[in-house]
Formats: C-alpha cells, structure tokens, sequence
C-alpha cells in the first residue's frame, strides 16, 4: 500500500453518481409532507381538536378494557389545561410527566400542550438517578403525577399535580375552553437522549417540525379514520410521537399497551 497520506479533495463517488442524487433521488412530492394548518397556528392538539370537533363520540384510545372518545379525552386534557395555566404553564414552560401507561397518559400530554407547554417525558422505569437529572437539568416548573407514584420522585422547586379520575379539578365536572399563546415554533417537548456519549441531553422539538412529521405518516405509509395504531413505546423515546398523536390528529385509533 501507498504510504502516502490519502487526497481529501478526492470525491467520494464517480461524478456522473454525484450528479444524479440531488435532482432524481432527493426531489420528492412536497405538498403530502405539508400539514394543512397554517405556519403560526399549526400545533399538535390544535389538529387534535379539530378532530374532536369533526366526531367527539370516535373512539381516540382503546386500553385493555376500556374505551376513550375523543369527546372524552379532550374534555379531560382541559380541565387538567386550564389548571396547569392557573399555575403559569405557558409557551416555552416545561411540564414534567411521569405516570403509568394508561389513558390519563395523554391526558396529561395533551393537557399540557392546550396549556401551551411542553412537556418531558420522565418515564417510571427509569432509574431515579437519571430522572432527577433530567428534572433538575430541564428546570421543571411542574411536574404531573401519576397518584400511584407520588412518594417515588420529587424535583425542586417545581409544583407537583397528581392526574387521575380522582383528582378535585377533574371531579368538578367543569371544562373550560382553553386559549393559548402558543405558535407552531413554539417546544412541544423535550426528549432526554441516552446518555451513552456522555451526559444525557435535551433534544428540544417544536410543534411544527412534530406536525410535518405526523401528516408525512399519515400520507405515507397512510393513516387515517378507522385506522388503528398499537402504541408500545415508552414516551421517553422518539418513535413515541408517532404512536402518541397519528391516531389523534387522523381520526384513528390507539391501542395503548399496557
């Protein structure tokens, strides 16, 4: 072999291969990718609420026995909204989440989005260590709870909110319209990466960026009503986005795993 150190101007294909990847294999049918909200309006439960306007009795979420409307479900992610916003949940504030795989999951997700947050994901089996670094890192100024794991993590400095059917704002009955400030370049959240180059990081994702993702999906490969997604993923990792709200913002359907 040569021992001469190697060209770094030499090109990595022939030039003629070069020259057919931009325009025959990178072009591609934009207008499918484009969700159909509008550039400061385009968020993720604002396409979820047009659903709940289009059919409130569908069916959102099916969990082992149970069965969730999308009626029903919204009407709880407000009530949950508009406590969090008593509590200043705003654009830009992150809610922290930590709560069993069950519906009120999602009540809890969407509930802090109506509210205009965004929310990071701290998944109950996760070791505490790392939750708690990923709740002191991100400066939580809430965290919502599952009540059946109350004991088990605390965050400084941030108010807690235990979610469930039991829970006094949920009792109430009463479901106000929530407003927010919040646009599609707004966080919607923020997912926590592995750790394995070092310390875990904050990946931070914008409403409009989840949104094109989730109408390129349901173009290709296709979702839509009557539709039915299984949701096996873990909220603290990114394939959850897809199993979380294609079935929200389509018209189909959740089977959440336990």
């Amino acid at each position: 072999p040569s021992s001469e150190p190697p060209d770094p101007s030499a090109p990595l294909k022939p030039r003629a291969e070069e020259s057919r990847l931009p325009p025959e294999w990178s072009r591609g049918p934009a207008s499918p990718f484009i969700s159909p909200g509008s550039n400061s309006d385009d968020c993720i439960h604002r396409h979820f609420e047009q659903q709940v306007a289009r059919d409130p009795d569908a069916i959102a979420i099916r969990f082992e026995a149970e069965e969730w409307t999308f009626g029903k479900l919204n009407q709880h992610a407000d009530q949950l909204a508009a406590k969090l916003q008593d509590l200043g949940v705003g654009p830009e504030v992150l809610v922290g989440i930590h709560m069993d795989r069950s519906p009120w999951l999602f009540v809890g997700i969407l509930g802090i989005l109506k509210a205009g947050g965004a929310y990071v994901p701290l998944d109950p089996a996760f070791p505490r260590e790392r939750l708690r670094m990923i709740g002191e890192d991100a400066a939580l100024k809430v965290l919502i709870v599952d009540p059946a794991l109350k004991d088990e993590l605390q965050v400084p400095g941030a108010t807690t909110v235990l979610l469930g059917p039991d829970s006094d704002f949920i009792n109430s009955g009463a479901a106000r319209a929530v407003i927010s400030a919040v646009q599609s370049d707004n966080l919607a959240y923020i997912i926590y990466t592995s750790g394995s180059t070092g310390k875990p990081k904050g990946v931070q994702i914008r409403h409009r960026s989840a949104v094109n993702l989730l109408f390129s999906m349901a173009a290709e490969p296709g979702f839509g009503p009557g539709d039915s997604l299984l949701a096996v993923t873990t909220i603290s990792f990114d394939v959850s986005i897809p199993e979380a709200f294609l079935a929200f913002i389509t018209g189909g359907r959740m089977v959440l795993a336990p």
